[in-house]
């Protein structure tokens, strides 16, 4: 994998200029540290697990070890750099309620904690090229993830939906001639959702745009270092991170599976030689099998939608999200309160009706999953533990919540962290008949993020959409909903 490095002396400069030292990048004789973080996901037994990840520099032959409160240290160890990536990943478990600091730069890790109370929740926090030049920090995410790092009390645990790179996935590869890279159909018209088509990577030997740490750095992982030093990640994978696109990063930095693991460390399959690979489209993706994180109080259903076409719902990928979903509602059928985390919207309202257009349906943006639940359900209903769908994809901040006739629980959309926001149906309240319940809604194109103030053992929970750097309060939300929304204008 092509990409140019990040050297040890230009990152230490970086520090000691912008006042971070605290968090940023320091060297040692092993080497220097670019990032740090810890991810929360379910073990192969099922059991929530804390992992502790160090990016370093390429130079380091060694890993830092992770130090308690008494000084002893614990040794942490290489990931698979699968993909050739330009700086290596260390990594260990580390325990639950156990301070964690890295021996390289003495910095201190964020506590793993059950039964979280405080969350926050971004998405699609990136900066497309044309918003942020090339070396610059993501912009305004930057802002909101230094806001969110700075919230008292501080949250438990960060969950993003996906969509962390947006600089380093262009949409074409090349230039003569330019080919479209395969965005799970999204970016043409095909109601197979290209899935016959050539398959088109900007990972494959081809192409002149390989993922590449850099753009991870500048959209991520030093736009949001305060925030990583604050509370452990929960994560899902947005189509941005698809293995056509930044998968490979995906897979070597943020995807919680271990090489110790049976399975083994995840990555991406090969992704086309010298010219795109034809009619093989599905040999070439992945389909991350669905994660069930329970954190006492809260479990989180993770499904990875980034394949789930928005357009059509072909038939081979519908199957697929159909067996992860019944695979999902079988396991969380109790009373434990649940919330299915996924990229795409289950329930993202696009456009609206004329009141003049008999028969009418609003727009809904993924037409994959709708039918995908709709054949695992089989005419049934959800599990009652299912209280509530988290998603992003939409570039704006979006609640949906349908008639309790529907049987379906509210939607949060929360792609308003950084990207540019589009309209979507227009900013405000709306009313629409969606799979023939009433929905309420409300829309917001303002940049945000979602700071759950009180989560409750029992499911229910208050809290804000905001931009504290604007000083702005953009709406009010919780459960149990009130007036039959799920949220509603700040008071």
């Amino acid at each position: 994998m092509r990409g140019r490095g990040f050297p040890a002396v230009a990152g230490v400069a970086w520090a000691l200029a912008s006042g971070c030292s605290d968090i940023a990048l320091e060297t040692s004789p092993g080497g220097a540290v670019l990032a740090a973080y810890v991810l929360l996901a379910p073990a192969p037994n099922g059991t929530p697990r804390a992992q502790a990840r160090v990016v370093v520099s390429s130079d380091a032959t060694t890993c830092p070890e992770l130090v308690e409160e008494d000084g002893r240290g614990h040794a942490m160890s290489f990931r698979e750099n699968a993909h050739g990536f330009d700086v290596k990943v260390c990594e260990a478990v580390v325990p639950f309620d156990e301070p964690r600091r890295v021996s390289w730069n003495d910095q201190r890790l964020p506590v793993a904690r059950l039964d979280p109370s405080r969350l926050v929740l971004f998405g699609d926090t990136g900066c497309k090229t044309k918003d942020c030049a090339p070396d610059a920090l993501a912009k305004p995410f930057r802002d909101l993830s230094l806001d969110a790092a700075a919230l008292v009390p501080a949250p438990d645990a960060i969950l993003h939906v996906g969509d962390f790179n947006y600089r380093g996935t262009p949409g074409k590869v090349n230039d003569d001639p330019a080919l479209v890279v395969y965005d799970a159909g999204d970016e043409v018209d095909s109601p197979d959702c290209r899935l016959n088509d050539p398959y088109v990577s900007q990972n494959a030997a081809y192409s002149e745009h390989p993922d590449a740490w850099d753009t991870w750095r500048v959209d991520f992982f030093e736009a949001a270092g305060e925030l990583l030093a604050t509370a452990p990640l929960v994560l899902t994978r947005g189509n941005h991170e698809l293995c056509s696109r930044a998968g490979p990063g995906w897979f070597y930095f943020l995807d919680p599976s271990m090489p110790t693991d049976p399975g083994g460390q995840l990555s991406c399959p090969p992704q086309g030689g010298e010219t795109p690979p034809t009619g093989d489209v599905l040999s070439h993706v992945v389909f991350l099998p669905p994660r069930i994180l329970d954190l006492g109080t809260l479990r989180i259903a993770i499904l990875d939608s980034a394949n789930a076409c928005d357009d059509f719902a072909p038939e081979e990928t519908t199957a697929i999200y159909a067996r992860q979903l019944r695979d999902v509602l079988a396991a969380v059928d109790d009373d434990t309160p649940t919330w299915i985390l996924t990229h795409r919207p289950f329930l993202g309202v696009e456009t609206l009706c004329a009141d003049d257009a008999p028969g009418c349906e609003p727009g809904i943006i993924n037409h994959t999953l709708e039918a995908a639940l709709a054949r695992a359900l089989d005419g049934g209903s959800l599990p009652s533990s299912v209280r509530l769908f988290v998603s992003g994809h939409m570039h704006l901040f979006q609640s949906v919540t349908p008639a309790a006739s529907a049987g379906r629980p509210p939607q949060l959309v929360v792609g308003d962290g950084g990207v540019e926001t589009s309209s979507g149906p227009g900013d405000g309240p709306f009313e629409a008949t969606v799979f023939d319940a009433t929905t309420r809604g409300r829309t917001s194109s303002k940049h945000g993020f979602t700071h759950v103030e009180t989560l409750s053992p029992d499911g229910s929970w208050q809290g804000v959409v905001v931009n504290p750097h604007e000083g702005e309060t953009i709406a009010a939300c919780g459960q149990p909903v009130r007036d039959g929304r799920l949220c509603r204008a700040a008071p």
